[in-house]
């Protein structure tokens, strides 16, 4: 058996090369005098002024070699604890005292808990980021200080206590209105309405948010948790950067109005001199999903070191938004498109529908659309168009759109009412194609506008893929697909509802839109909370009772556009760690260090979770130790069981096993290990000898944290045996059995062949057992000779002799 016990990143070490104290980051400042301790580490809730920095208590977890004997003999531990992990109450004296102790191997901090998180936080590791402690919080750790969370959104709730700091002072900047007419726009721009934070205080500012939408999002992104009612405690549901500056814009919804939203968040960043993120939950199917459609392009030329953008996936998978077809060399095609039931809207051009196609570039296609009543309009050969009334509605074609800048060819087709009477028929719409290009031809069509209530679905032709939404599909923009986090909750009657169906949590959301771009880069590029997020409910806008907390000041729902601003509260995080990242920094953090677990599965990135989902500890650095104590691998018939123990703190989630074949370099992913603290794996897929070598990847800056590695080296047919460690023995002795692949019964018998005890072994304790030298009636036997002995399946025995000493 192969033992090992590695100290990893994430500590300073003190002392010398013989002897290494692993102390975390959070303890490191109070080993100096005159700084002051972080309020979560204090003992007591509330410290008096008076009391001496140096005086206040610490919680601290050690770990030592000896079980806390020397610490108890010096008086920094109560005596009667024999365990290697104990608890301590310290004074920075008593902090630097320990630190010299030979027998400390790890002291690590002890935060104060409190109810301040919802589960969405605690889940993405950002409850640890903050490190707040008390009511209302002090925050020791990260929560966006001095940089902007700009949202480009529906509106935002002004009262909402969310938005408030202690002080009664709102916490957003400024607030630009897109939707009023022209009064005092922002400074380089005509039209809209701005309100500063002054007139927010004074009450004077008008903007409203009576769809919710952005008050939600907003709540997510920098909420601060202290609105409440109904006698429930506040900071139950934080936002992921509560200290954060709020700039807010309510928008249009054209694409350049929001991208002119991103630039004055943007401008008044760098009036203070502060990092920025905006945070974009909208989109749209129009453009050749690639990133080269005006929209993100715009948007590319606005962001840079310290301003980044960050967009939902889109909603859309299922929906049937997307279909392609590939045209042979000469060849035809058709696509359908089903239109549900519909009571159409009064008067002419009322009711539509939009598609945009793309083509191959430098090809040939022509274009013919068949109504359900089997009207036919066109063809639009490229580079013309085609248009006809019809009594299923008015069809236009136009086949001679540019693709610059990516060089394909874009057509587009529109149906809508321009005839009282004639509106777009229910039933099945066809789109025929014809190429009479001498190559293949890829061709792809996006539905992205219609007035029908129930939408509009592609039939023949339809792909669940390439369907995450401009601006999310751009190269500037990092793009965030949604998971499971909630799926019950109480509502504001006091009521436990939530989502009907069979619903994980932890899996990716039903809706969530999927990758990847139409040019094959990967897209979302990380997954993050976004079925079941509570966060803050607009006094404007009315909500279903059931999706209202019980606190009646915050509601829950659903979307990428609940996902993508986790991920912008993150990224000040980031910044307020780091400093004022580029785009592509900022990208590499957030996707190197994403998890993944057994709903992502090991092949990451792929078209669905891109990178994994966010791990706040690991983007912003803020990383939670991890001590591998111990590391076992051993065969047992043509199976290599493997056993880690790790520290206490390291969660829940499995970790990534791999294995290093021999003479490779490479560490192949093999699945995931049990949870808890000690990670179990059996390997079963050996079939050439040799010495193999396993690792654990664990979630850490930089995208790989290798605990490992632990070798075994592996036989075909191994014989099986019996061994026992220590033979000789007084107390107790480890029994194993190798070689062995079913479970086994081992009788113990005295030197005159009684039995006088039996042992179960069983695979998931590694086919191992010990024995205390007590017999089956619980009383300790004599020293002297004992025999082991195995009764196998095939009527083969073995046998061990073991001698128990005095």
């Amino acid at each position: 058996m192969r033992r090992s016990a590695i100290v990893l990143c994430g500590f300073l070490l003190i002392g010398g090369s013989a002897r290494a104290t692993s102390l975390h980051p959070l303890l490191s400042p109070l080993l100096d005098e005159g700084r002051r301790a972080a309020r979560s580490l204090d003992a007591s809730p509330v410290m008096e002024e008076a009391v001496p920095p140096d005086a206040r208590p610490i919680g601290a977890w050690v770990r030592t070699r000896d079980g806390g004997a020397s610490l108890e003999a010096a008086g920094l531990l109560p005596p009667g604890a024999d365990r290697r992990l104990r608890s301590a109450r310290w004074s920075r004296a008593q902090l630097r005292a320990a630190l010299t102790d030979p027998s400390v191997l790890a002291i690590a901090p002890a935060v104060r808990c409190a109810a301040l998180l919802d589960s969405s936080l605690l889940e993405t590791g950002t409850a640890a980021t903050h490190e707040g402690s008390g009511n209302p919080p002090v925050y020791a750790g990260l929560t966006g200080r001095q940089t902007i969370v700009g949202i480009v959104d529906t509106g935002i709730d002004l009262s909402h206590e969310d938005f408030v700091d202690s002080n009664g002072n709102t916490r957003i900047l400024s607030i630009w209105d897109q939707t009023v007419a022209s009064a005092d726009p922002p400074r380089f721009f005509s039209y809209g309405k701005e309100w500063t934070a002054d007139q927010i205080d004074a009450g004077i500012a008008m903007e409203t948010d009576p769809i919710g939408h952005g008050s939600h999002v907003a709540g997510i992104a920098a909420g601060d948790g202290s609105a409440t009612g109904n006698g429930q405690a506040p900071f139950q549901l934080v936002g992921v950067a509560p200290e954060a500056t709020i700039v807010f814009v309510k928008t249009d919804f054209l694409t350049t109005s929001i991208a002119d939203g991103v630039s004055y968040i943007f401008q008044k960043a760098d009036s203070l001199g502060w990092p920025a993120v905006v945070n974009l939950s909208l989109g749209t199917h129009y453009g050749p999903h690639d990133g080269t459609d005006d929209f993100c392009l715009g948007l590319a030329e606005l962001v840079g070191p310290g301003r980044a953008i960050i967009a939902a996936a889109g909603n859309d998978n299922g929906d049937r938004v997307h279909a392609e077809r590939r045209l042979e060399a000469l060849g035809s095609t058709a696509i359908s498109f089903s239109v549900p039931v519909y009571s159409p809207n009064d008067g002419p051009e009322t009711d539509e529908i939009d598609i945009d196609c793309w083509y191959t570039g430098a090809t040939a296609v022509s274009i013919r659309v068949l109504t359900p009543h089997g009207h036919s309009v066109g063809p639009a050969p490229k580079g013309g168009s085609s248009a006809a009334d019809t009594p299923d509605g008015r069809v236009e074609i136009e086949n001679n759109m540019t693709g610059d800048p990516n060089g394909d060819e874009n057509a587009h087709l529109r149906i809508y009412d321009r005839i009282v009477g004639a509106p777009p028929a229910s039933g099945t719409w066809t789109i025929e194609m014809v190429s009479s290009s001498p190559t293949p031809v890829e061709f792809d069509a996006w539905t992205y506008w219609w007035t029908m209530p129930d939408g509009v679905a592609f039939l023949i032709g339809a792909e669940e893929s390439e369907i995450v939404a401009a601006p999310a599909s751009g190269d500037s923009v990092i793009a965030v697909g949604a998971y499971v986090t909630k799926t019950s909750w109480i509502n504001v009657d006091g009521e436990r509802v939530g989502y009907s169906g069979q619903i994980q949590s932890g899996a990716i959301a039903h809706f969530s839109s999927v990758g990847p771009r139409r040019d094959g880069v990967i897209k979302p590029d990380l997954c993050a909370p976004g079925r079941g997020v509570a966060s803050a409910y607009s006094s404007d806008s009315f909500e279903d009772p059931d999706f209202i907390t019980q606190d009646g000041q915050h509601v829950v729902m659903q979307g990428t556009s609940m996902a993508a601003p986790h991920v912008a509260g993150l990224a000040a995080l980031v910044f307020e760690s780091h400093g004022p990242l580029s785009v592509k920094a900022l990208r590499e953090r957030l996707t190197l260090t994403a998890r993944n677990d057994n709903y992502t599965g090991a092949a990451l990135p792929d078209s669905i979770w891109g990178y994994g989902k966010m791990d706040a500890l690991g983007a912003t650095g803020y990383v939670v130790p991890i001590l591998l104590q111990e590391a076992e691998a051993v065969q047992i018939g043509d199976r290599v069981h493997l056993r880690f123990l790790l520290s206490e703190d390291v969660g829940l989630d499995p970790f990534l096993i791999c294995r290093q074949d021999p003479g490779s370099e490479e560490k192949r992913p093999l699945g995931f290990t049990s949870s808890g603290r000690q990670r179990s794996f059996v390997d079963s897929t050996l079939s050439v000898d040799g010495e193999y070598a396993y690792w654990l990847r664990a979630p850490s800056l930089g995208g790989a944290l290798w605990l490992g590695p632990v070798s075994v080296r592996f036989a075909r047919g191994l014989r099986p045996s019996l061994v026992a460690s220590p033979n000789p023995f007084a107390q107790s002795t480890e029994i194993r059995l190798q070689g062995f692949s079913t479970a086994q019964e081992i009788g113990i018998f005295d030197a005159a062949g009684r039995r006088v005890r039996a042992l179960r072994l069983d695979e998931t304790q590694g086919w191992r057992a010990a024995w205390d030298g007590r017999g089956a009636d619980g009383v300790s036997l004599p020293a002297g000779v004992y025999f082991l002995r195995l009764q196998g399946s095939n009527g083969a025995s073995l046998d061990r002799k073991l001698l128990r000493l005095r």
